[in-house]
């Protein structure tokens, strides 16, 4: 059977992760602000180009943010103890 989505996390200041749906193209980033943004018709090279950069927040200006336009679908914020 065929992976249907990849999850990848990151340590970086700007995005916590990252979940791309092969069959569709959709992409989903969670960024550490906990607001959760959809991409649609993402292409598996420029999935691929962004998670493989050395910085994720460049590559995802330039590779996904240039390119794609995203819907808010999320906006999670962290509970204050």
């Amino acid at each position: 059977m065929a992976k249907q989505s990849q999850l990848t996390f990151f340590e970086s200041k700007i995005i916590a992760f990252t979940r791309y749906y092969f069959n569709t193209g959709i992409l989903h980033v969670k960024f550490n602000n906990g607001k959760i943004y959809e991409y649609f018709d993402v292409t598996l090279a420029c999935y691929i180009q962004l998670i493989a950069a050395e910085s994720i927040g460049s590559a995802f200006h330039k590779v996904i943010k240039a390119n794609y336009e995203g819907d808010l679908i999320a906006d999670i914020k962290p509970i204050d103890g």
